[in-house]
């Protein structure tokens, strides 16, 4: 971005910066994460997003820049639908441990990864 456009007040993204900047998010869950991936897209900057969930619930991303793997969420759900939440809990350090597992081989080449810790 030239100093003249910075002078007219519009706005700085990521992207101007040369050569850019690259952010990888990853998140099994939540909004977090999520939101963080969208506002990496608005500012141009999104590698990829890597997640459990599934396209229902991932609107505004598109595809192209969603690793996804829902069989992260299915000992969660098949707990919660045979009402034993503690089996759901007691899976949960797991599942974790293979999510971040499944990111480290799918991760690409970025400037920043960010991922929460311990689920």
């Amino acid at each position: 971005m030239t100093s003249s456009a910075r002078a007219r007040g519009e706005r700085l993204r990521m992207s101007d910066r040369e050569g850019g900047i690259v952010v990888n998010v990853s998140g099994l869950i939540g909004t977090h994460p999520l939101d963080l991936a969208r506002q990496m897209l608005r500012l141009e900057c999104l590698g990829s997003f890597y997640t459990g969930l599934p396209p229902s619930r991932t609107p505004g991303l598109p595809a192209h820049k969603v690793c996804r793997q829902p069989i992260f969420l299915a000992p969660a759900y098949v707990a919660r639908l045979f009402g034993l939440p503690t089996v759901g809990h007691a899976m949960n350090w797991v599942v974790t441990d293979l999510f971040d597992h499944w990111v480290a081989s799918k991760v690409g080449p970025c400037d920043v990864l960010q991922c929460l810790s311990g689920y």
